[in-house]
């Protein structure tokens, strides 16, 4: 017998009892932890968490064209003024065409950007682009204010 406070005693099968009832009762708890529960979300809903980047030049290109394209216009934007355009072409697509920067780089945001002039050809004809890109990691660009070219 094991006494309690009070000076009263539990029996030892009563309190051994116990001791295993609340070994399964945190096992049980944690035990629903891990089940997976089917998802009330469906699979294009966007959690939020990670931006979702948009695709630069939207209509103009499509992914298999921005793979493509996308080095060269980090070429672009670490070349000189004077560098002749980066070309581009995508044979699946039968997409392609040209960046060139235009201006001097600057910072924004800690991040090295500068003007470009994008030249895409395509089925439905050719585009002039203007744009600012900025360079990330690797060979990746983020691109800003793309819109149609506004010749002077």
């Amino acid at each position: 017998m094991i006494s309690d406070e009070r000076g009263g005693a539990f029996p030892r099968g009563f309190v051994h009892f116990l001791r295993w009832a609340a070994i399964g009762l945190s096992a049980a708890t944690l035990a629903g932890c891990s089940i997976a529960l089917p998802s009330l979300m469906r699979d294009d809903d966007v959690t939020g968490s990670i931006k979702a980047q948009p695709r630069p030049f939207a209509g103009a290109l499509d992914e298999g064209d921005w793979r493509i394209a996308e080095p060269r216009l980090a070429m672009a934007l670490k070349s000189g003024i004077q560098d002749p355009p980066q070309q581009w072409s995508n044979p699946a697509s039968g997409h392609g065409g040209a960046f060139q920067p235009v201006a001097s780089a600057f910072k924004r945001d800690g991040r090295t950007c500068r003007a470009f002039l994008a030249r895409i050809n395509a089925e439905d004809g050719a585009k002039t682009l203007q744009g600012v890109g900025c360079l990330l990691a690797g060979d990746a660009v983020a691109v800003d204010e793309a819109q149609p070219w506004k010749a002077l």
